[in-house]
């Protein structure tokens, strides 16, 4: 194991300002065989300057340039950009975030696995100042070849969704051609469930290597369309799931498990979906005619997946949130729809 070889991939978008912590944490990384690919996405604040400079002072770091389209139209021109030049592992790393510097060592070397996880930490800054940090880890550590229990309880801890905290073999992305949607949100999601068909082991480390950042900062948008842009990504990632879980049965897996996992796909987009509502309202400045079509649009795209949910129930939940939702109420609309959540998932 000590030949492999490991390409990082980072799309980069408009984060000058955090771009070189990500890389000074990744630059010392105690497992050296590896590249970074850079793909600056049409930055625009000069972070595709400073992507050039990182990549003149360092042989192993890579920098592309191309038009804006999204994270995973970025990551998937990152991987491209490394089929065929010998690497074994892929790892994607978003720009703002940070590595512990055993990060790549013990993914690497935690065992023969298609897939490795490791756990994260969430770090919460302030005016650039850490608030808070929380660890997410699974409880299960090893190797699994039936691995729909583990999948369960992936979910259950935030370990499965994102790409960042798993190693990823290049020979089966590159045999399936397996690619990141191109959707404005969830397009991760859709690519780890796209990766899980062509898994037949899993391997996990409770040790949290990742470090996730969040920033607590004020933002208003003034206009935005649910359909086409930011739920649909929900949806895609839904269907995938669906699929692997069919895969999972096929499989032979246990069939308790995979249908809980079932359960947990149902809720989680009953859960994305009524979080884009409220979050997307409260920070909007939409009129209320405008906020009535939207709140439409959300609740028909939720009958044709859930048809035996009330939709009359829903419709009053959403223009409760249409009417009340603010900056101001954000917490108290938020728990309310958790309330209503809680309710339907019990």
């Amino acid at each position: 194991m000590a030949n492999e070889k490991v390409c990082i991939i980072l799309p980069v978008y408009n984060v000058r300002d955090y771009l070189e912590r990500c890389m000074d944490s990744i630059l010392l990384q105690s497992f050296h065989h590896y590249d970074v690919k850079l793909i600056d996405d049409g930055s625009t604040d000069g972070s595709a300057a400073l992507c050039d400079e990182i990549a003149s002072r360092h042989k192993n770091v890579f920098c592309y340039h191309k038009p804006n389209g999204g994270a995973g139209d970025a990551r998937n021109y990152g991987i491209a950009k490394s089929i065929g030049c010998g690497y074994d592992y892929v790892a994607f790393v978003d720009p703002d975030d940070m590595l512990e510097p055993d990060y790549l060592e013990k993914l690497v070397r935690i065992g023969d696995a298609d897939i490795a996880i490791c756990g994260y930490k969430t770090i919460l800054f302030q005016n650039d100042q850490i608030v808070s940090e929380k660890g997410f880890q699974n409880a299960l550590p090893g190797t699994f070849v039936d691995y729909s229990e583990e999948l369960c309880m992936l979910h259950k801890n935030t370990l499965l969704f994102m790409p960042w905290n798993k190693l990823f073999r290049m020979s089966l992305i590159s045999q399936y051609g397996i690619r990141f949607g191109t959707t404005k949100r969830y397009e991760d999601m859709t690519f780890v469930y796209r990766y899980l068909m062509h898994c037949n082991s899993l391997a996990f480390t409770q040790d949290c290597l990742y470090r996730y950042s969040k920033y607590i900062r004020g933002r208003k948008s003034a206009v935005f369309s649910f359909a086409n842009e930011y739920c649909e990504g929900a949806f895609i990632s839904y269907d995938e799931g669906q699929k692997l879980a069919t895969h999972m049965n096929a499989l032979g897996m246990k069939t308790d498990a995979v249908e809980h996992f079932r359960k947990r796909l149902k809720q989680h987009l009953q859960t994305s979906l009524i979080g884009e509502m409220v979050v997307n309202l409260s920070m909007s400045e939409l009129k209320w005619k405008e906020r009535k079509r939207y709140i439409g649009e959300l609740i028909e795209k939720y009958h044709v997946y859930f048809p035996e949910f009330d939709v009359e129930e829903l419709e009053i939940i959403g223009n409760i949130v249409g009417t009340f939702a603010n900056k101001e109420n954000l917490n108290g609309i938020v728990l309310m729809s958790y309330l209503y959540k809680w309710k339907h998932n019990h």
